[in-house]
């Protein structure tokens, strides 16, 4: 009887807060349109987060969208430091990349995010470093570092630290459903361009849809490797075909898993754009249109896949369970135990977390997610 109370009432104050964090949005390009003419005044109040991204899909829209977070909840500007121009050579990826700028990967957000001269060269107050979750969960003082310009150099733990910071959920400005946040934060600041969006389109139009979408990370070949397409085969259905998204290390992988998918008649997603910052986008926003993913090893790329993900909870796009470690792990802290390595809600204070690599043949168990 109290559990079925306890759900309209949840449901309520995430709507409630949904509403909050919509109204914020609206309203934001003038406050961070005021914070910057206070800070060129020399006013010491004005607050400052520059985004200062590096190199790598993942990594990249994490940190402006923790930033972004950030500078929601503290009412201060939020600016972009576009990593130089040129190749990311990341874990020996050795290819040709485009050399582009954040207006050729995303539609331009509703303020400009390129910080004034006076910005670009201040002193930083602070600098928020942190590379873990719990580091950045516990730091009450989060507000009032972002006064003067505060630097945000930091992975992908940080955003829903940031959403579950005990200052930050005072605010009472983000729903309590953390994805709905991150959906609500990306769509707003992170729209790729439409010509990234109609390629996508095209190549899922072509080959019928999307029903299983593998995010291959790192699979160096063993001897003796069988390409587990069998292992897959289960989960495409009839429903569309596949689509491999793989770094350097794993462009064997799709190749193989691409020629047994054409044996058997099913057909393969093919974007058939070159390597680099613009073919990563477009290889993320094909994988949040697949029905299901499966994941390699836990990296942002995949997460921000799930979160994309037009589904209404991301356990329902995951075609791989939970690992053991992490389900005890998470269910130890209180937490609700999520399949993979994307978390949807606010743990418990003190939880940790605990992962496992995993190559892609680990998945024979993988059972199909309910819909």
């Amino acid at each position: 009887m109290m559990r079925a109370a306890l759900v309209p009432a949840l449901c309520l104050a995430t709507a409630a807060a949904w509403s909050r964090l919509e109204i914020a949005l609206q309203n934001y390009p003038r406050v961070h349109d005021r914070n910057l003419r206070a800070f060129e005044k020399g006013d010491p109040a004005a607050r400052i987060v520059r985004a200062k991204v590096k190199n790598g899909l993942g990594n990249r829209e994490q940190a402006l969208l923790s930033g972004f977070a950030l500078a929601l909840a503290a009412n201060a500007a939020l600016v972009v430091e576009w990593p130089p121009r040129g190749c990311d050579n990341y874990a020996g990826v050795a290819v040709a990349c485009d050399d582009v700028g954040a207006e050729e990967l995303y539609e331009r957000p509703p303020f400009n995010w390129t910080a004034p001269e006076a910005v670009a060269c201040a002193k930083a107050a602070r600098n928020l470093n942190y590379h873990g979750f719990e580091a950045t969960l516990q730091r009450a003082n989060l507000f009032e570092i972002t006064r003067g310009v505060l630097d945000v150099r930091t992975d992908h733990h940080y955003l829903l630290a940031v959403l579950c910071n005990e200052r930050v959920n005072s605010t009472r400005l983000f729903p309590p459903d953390a994805l709905i946040s991150q959906r609500t934060l990306e769509r707003y600041l992170l729209r790729p361009r439409r010509s990234i969006r109609d390629a996508v389109r095209d190549a899922l139009t072509r080959a019928g849809g999307c029903a299983l979408g593998v995010h291959a990370r790192s699979q160096k070949r063993s001897h003796g490797d069988e390409t587990p397409f069998t292992k897959l085969l289960p989960l495409l259905g009839d429903r569309g075909g596949l689509f491999v998204a793989s770094d350097g290390h794993s462009a064997w992988l799709q190749q193989e898993l691409y020629a047994a998918a054409r044996a058997r008649n099913v057909s393969v997603v093919e974007l058939g754009l070159p390597p680099g910052a613009v073919g990563a986008l477009a290889e993320n926003y094909a994988l949040s249109e697949c029905g299901r993913l499966v994941p390699t090893r836990r990296s942002s790329f995949f997460r921000l896949a799930a979160v994309r993900s037009k589904r209404p909870h991301v356990r329902a796009v995951w075609a791989c369970p939970a690992t053991e470690l992490q389900a005890r792990a998470m269910a130890s802290s209180g937490a609700t135990v999520e399949s993979c390595n994307v978390m949807a809600q606010c743990p418990a204070p003190g939880g940790r977390y605990t992962y496992r690599r995993r190559r892609l043949g680990a998945f024979g168990e993988a059972r199909r997610a309910p819909l």
